[in-house]
């Protein structure tokens, strides 16, 4: 037996060894083929996303660090070592539940989406929030960076699809 309600999202680590999954019992579970490595009540509220950085053997990066980011309905987006179980990044700016997360492509910035219309982007070596963008109206319930990272898509709702020039915005910061 897995979780205690609702599985809203599962995805393998890089390397397809670790199995990561997330509930509305407020629990992320980290997987080998062996059983659970990791019990972790990760959030306050039903966690909706998982997502792995690209990080280690085989990976674009193989020599940076594993990590797992979930985002959850407590308008939270939490990054974790999933070696250990630990929580390295908390970030609390939305205003509304989040259901997208995604680190980019050279694992150094984490994107959210949330109910509130706002994709916010933060720096994981600094741990602050580098940028914005906001949607006309709805929430935002997924993100997506380009494998170069030069591009990042943003799906919401009221049939909403935005597409973020990643160079200019980063040379506006």
């Amino acid at each position: 037996k897995g979780h205690d309600d609702e599985v809203n999202a599962i995805r393998w680590d890089p390397q397809g060894q670790l199995l990561a999954s997330c509930s509305d019992d407020h629990f992320m579970k980290i997987w080998t083929m062996q059983g659970l490595a990791h019990n972790i009540e990760a959030h306050d509220k039903e966690i909706y996303s998982v997502r792995w950085n690209p990080a280690g053997p085989g990976s674009r990066n193989p020599n940076a660090k594993s990590k797992l980011a979930s985002a959850s309905f407590d308008k939270t987006v939490k990054v974790w070592d999933p070696q250990t179980g630990t929580c390295l990044n908390h970030f609390k700016e939305h205003d509304g539940s989040v259901y997208a997360v995604n680190f980019s492509p050279d694992t150094s910035i984490l994107a959210s989406g949330a109910f509130d219309g706002f994709c916010y982007l933060f720096d994981l070596r600094s741990n602050k929030k580098i940028g914005s963008y906001k949607i006309e109206s709805g929430g935002i319930y997924d993100v997506s960076w380009s494998s170069s990272g030069h591009k990042l898509a943003i799906g919401g709702s009221n049939a909403q699809i935005a597409v973020l020039d990643m160079r200019r915005l980063m040379a506006k910061l």
